[in-house]
């Protein structure tokens, strides 16, 4: 069975339910490589998944405890689905102004990936 975070890489919300519904408290932790579950589920483009995850509480401003010090912004705009969660984070009230560890802003991590639309989705919120 796949672990909380390995559920959020591959979109398995339903594991990731069940998981919060035994331990409420999963929803603040970090992978061993420092991301929160909704770090990898935006990044990943699984919509409803961050949808459930959203739903049980996560904090859309939550940094990953690592290096890169960003919020879920940030690793949606480097993400595989970009536009649907970056719109799906900034309508729970992401910051799209955060900067993460290296002063990079989420319009900032969009325009060096290339993802030149999301850029100006989230230039707009101060980015």
């Amino acid at each position: 069975m796949l672990d909380l975070f390995e559920s959020a890489t591959v979109g398995d919300t339903a594991t990731i339910e069940r998981l919060l519904v035994r331990d409420p408290s999963l929803l603040d932790g970090h992978s061993p490589d420092g991301w929160t579950v909704l770090h990898l589920a935006v990044h990943f483009g699984h919509v409803e998944t961050a949808q459930a995850i959203l739903g049980a509480g996560a904090d859309v401003t939550a940094r990953s405890d690592n290096a890169l010090a960003n919020q879920p912004l940030h690793a949606a705009a480097a993400g595989s689905s970009p536009v649907t969660t970056a719109r799906l984070l900034l309508d729970h009230g992401a910051d799209a102004a955060a900067e993460d560890g290296h002063w990079q802003t989420p319009a900032a991590v969009a325009a060096d990936r290339g993802h030149h639309d999301v850029a100006s989705l989230l230039a707009p919120g101060g980015a």
